[in-house]
């Protein structure tokens, strides 16, 4: 085989030793073809799932890695498949082909802009719209992995027609790589569960993860969009409690009993409502054993509005009022018992929820008031920030369910404003911050 476009020594040098399975070996070694290919259409089908599934979890950006292995995938193929340049051996010379691959439609403007992307650091403000492997419609890069991956396709089964025309030997095995390349892309979509069990095992929960980069370690408090994400949820809970606090003023005060009792609903609307403003605020200025403190007492309420709830009417919950009012007032009365009972046993009998707010967040926000020991750990920088953030999310979370649960009890419905905020929220940060597991201090 010769070189088609020079004579000089480096394409000589590839061709004398050119070895077909170096290429497109689809086994272990793979070859430097089917390596590009398989992960091309892995990357691509991957950026699919991930745009499918929009997980919004903050430190998973697979998707984006995704798109960027098939920007650089691709742009190197495009160069392998259609380049002439003298700089390296194109498939023409390498493969012995009689005609050059040709360009697909309106390959000059992808092949720019994938060269911009991939390979320099420019200014991206203003983005060529990129006409989509249908040929008609309008695309950012960012959108187009997809649309490459079939284009890169297209020219992989170019390749393989130009392969048979010249009686190749090597064209079964540049069919084998397509099929063997398709067939691995599956398996991203197939192996969605497998992950998500993986991830969960007792295994990988045990493994201590390394950080590579040091730094201040600073996740989310202080983040801008944690902070403005909660601060909106927040902001839309304090409007609903002022709509039913509204309604709460309505009713006739036609006993003390009465007045006690519609006096306790607003109590938690109103009062829970400023100490989870306090406990926000109490994180971004980093005062964060106060936010802790707050954050317990926040889910007391919660709990405690919840016991309400599970009372038979409108008496007995009045009687709770009372003797709400009564440890209120009394200087020398048990502040944690409520109809003489405790905060655990109020919460078994809201129910099993409830209960399990009391022997998981609630009981580890309590660690920070009663154990010295743990309130020390909140010296570590990586520690009092996980905290943090949680101490944000529960708060969240308890005053979401105080403004709910005393929408119950009124008999009003709560508006699907303010329940889609409270989920889109709290699903957001269930992974990251809910369900993050604390650093391990040595």
């Amino acid at each position: 085989m010769n070189c088609h476009y020079k004579k000089d020594s480096y394409c000589s040098q590839v061709l004398a030793s050119f070895n077909v399975d170096d290429w497109l070996m689809v086994t272990s070694p793979a070859g430097h073809l089917f390596d590009g290919l398989t992960w091309l259409l892995r990357s691509a089908q991957e950026w699919q799932v991930q745009s499918e599934l929009n997980l919004g979890v903050n430190g998973y950006s697979t998707q984006v890695y995704a798109m960027d292995s098939v920007l650089l995938r691709a742009r190197t193929l495009f160069e392998f498949f259609t380049g002439k340049g003298s700089n390296y051996c194109h498939a023409r010379c390498l493969f012995g082909l009689t005609k050059q691959i040709s360009k697909p439609d309106n390959f000059d403007v992808l092949n720019n802009e994938l060269h911009k992307s991939s390979l320099h650091i420019q200014n991206r403000t203003e983005t060529n719209q990129i006409t989509g492997q249908d040929g008609s419609t309008q695309k950012d890069l960012n959108q187009m992995p997809p649309d490459i991956a079939r284009i890169v396709l297209g020219l992989w089964k170019d390749f393989e027609k130009e392969l048979q025309s010249t009686n190749s030997a090597h064209y079964d095995k540049a069919v084998k790589c397509r099929e063997q390349a398709e067939l691995d892309s599956i398996e991203v979509t197939n192996n969605i569960k497998a992950r998500g069990t993986a991830y969960s095992s007792p295994k990988s929960l045990s493994i201590t993860l390394t950080t590579l980069f040091s730094g201040t370690y600073n996740i989310y408090m202080n983040n801008e969009d944690f902070t403005q994400n909660s601060a909106e949820l927040k902001n839309t809970l304090l409007l609903e409690a002022k709509r039913l606090s509204d309604i709460i003023d309505t009713f006739e005060r036609s006993s003390d009993n009465h007045t006690a009792y519609y006096a306790y609903l607003k109590d938690p609307l109103i009062n829970s409502g400023v100490l989870c403003d306090d406990i926000l605020q109490g994180v971004h200025n980093d005062v964060v054993l106060l936010a802790m403190i707050g954050t317990r007492a926040l889910l007391e309420d919660a709990i405690n509005v919840h016991y309400l709830e599970s009372k038979a009417d409108e008496t007995e919950r009045m009687a709770t009022a009372a003797d709400w009012f009564r440890l209120s007032n009394h200087p020398k009365a048990y502040k944690n018992k409520l109809d003489d009972k405790s905060v655990a046993q109020r919460a078994k009998e809201a129910g099993k929820d409830t209960e399990a707010l009391h022997d998981s967040e609630y009981a580890d926000f309590c660690n920070y008031t009663h154990s010295t020991a743990q309130r020390s750990l909140l010296n570590t920088p990586s520690y009092r920030i996980v905290v943090a953030n949680k101490a944000v999310v529960a708060s969240l979370k308890a005053y979401t369910n105080i403004v709910t649960c005393v929408a119950r009890i009124l008999g009003e419905a709560t508006p699907e404003k303010v329940t889609k905020a409270a989920t889109r929220y709290l699903d957001k940060y269930r992974s990251s911050v809910t369900e993050a597991t604390l650093p391990i201090i040595s």
